[in-house]
């Protein structure tokens, strides 16, 4: 039994390329191999099959690029948060990079408690500009943007915190992003019409509640 006081890390992170199509479980266990390697003095859970403690603050949709995505860790020891980003740079491919550590309280919440919102940008083919303007204006107009999600219906209009066209075939929103309330930009895509395979879609922040 480890009974050292473990150092809590905050990791930000890019996803990028072709690492969008990278799945939730598969980043976890893509960042477990690349703590690993990096020879850092991680910190396992307990049981027969020990892992190395991290959390993601939320899943990325598949498709979707990330510039601020954040992960905890946990170490046995304190170390220089520059010597952290060597370490675990070294070990992780080019489409994951690090843009941030620091060493955080233990007595914080989880990352996913703690999230409140998530912003996003999303760009559309020039070619459907237009009319998937028109479509996207008009459903914001409406007093409901009612979608289904696992056979239920989900009203998202009260989902969507900010708005904003940044250019006329791009746009800005901030989504609502707590348990059993998360919105998703592809599914108001979906609601008027867009396919999201065809747009870029970004997560640019996540927002926690003591920011």
């Amino acid at each position: 039994m480890n009974l050292k006081q473990p150092v809590r890390v905050r990791i930000t992170f890019q996803k990028r390329g072709s690492l969008r199509f990278l799945g939730h479980i598969d980043l976890q266990t893509l960042f477990e191999r690349a703590l690993r390697r990096s020879a850092l003095p991680l910190r396992y859970s307990q049981g027969f099959r020990p892992k190395a403690r991290l959390n993601l603050a939320s899943a990325l949709p598949l498709g979707f690029e990330g510039r601020a995505e954040v992960l905890d860790i946990w170490l046995n020891e304190p170390l220089d948060p520059d010597m952290i980003m060597q370490k675990l740079s070294q070990a992780l491919p080019q489409e994951l990079p690090l843009t941030e550590v620091k060493i955080v309280d233990n007595a914080l919440p989880s990352l996913q408690a703690s999230l409140k919102s998530a912003v996003y940008t999303v760009t559309l083919p020039e070619i459907i500009c237009k009319d998937s303007r028109a479509a996207i204006d008009s459903a914001l107009r409406q007093d409901s943007i009612v979608v289904e999600r696992r056979e239920k219906q989900i009203d998202m209009h009260p989902l969507i915190e900010e708005f904003e066209w940044l250019n006329a075939c791009c746009f800005r929103l901030r989504l609502r992003s707590v348990p059993q309330e998360t919105g998703r930009p592809d599914e108001l895509l979906y609601y008027c019409g867009i396919d999201p395979a065809q747009t870029a879609i970004v997560r640019e922040e996540l927002i926690f509640q003591e920011e």
